[in-house]
């Protein structure tokens, strides 16, 4: 079977491209200014939070809302509480195929 030549086209887009514009390079530092905005603020979301949660009475209240769902029948609810307490169930999976035994002499 002949080797299959490649397409002058072909050869073509395998060849190095253009160099960055300075269109590209500006839009690529407005995008990583963004991302480090974007970053900046989820930091001071998580910061401004974990401040409010250290106060024991917003925990309690917090706990007590949750215990409140809970009994109100939210299973998610109930779910959170049990997981969070330790007493999650374990995900088993069951191999119910039968073992596979090996005997001297025997082809199965």
């Amino acid at each position: 079977m002949p080797k299959r030549k490649m397409a002058e086209s072909s050869l073509e887009n395998l060849k190095k491209g253009k160099p960055f514009s300075s269109d590209n390079e500006e839009m690529a530092r407005k995008a990583q200014e963004k991302s480090v905005a974007s970053r900046k603020q989820r930091k001071m979301l998580k910061d401004e939070l974990m401040l409010i949660l250290e106060s024991e009475d917003i925990q309690n209240r917090i706990s007590l809302a949750l215990v409140d769902k809970a009994l109100a029948g939210d299973v998610r609810a109930f779910e959170v509480i049990r997981d969070t307490i330790g007493e999650k169930p374990k995900d088993v999976v069951e191999n119910i195929a039968p073992p596979i035994i090996n005997i001297e002499g025997i082809k199965i």
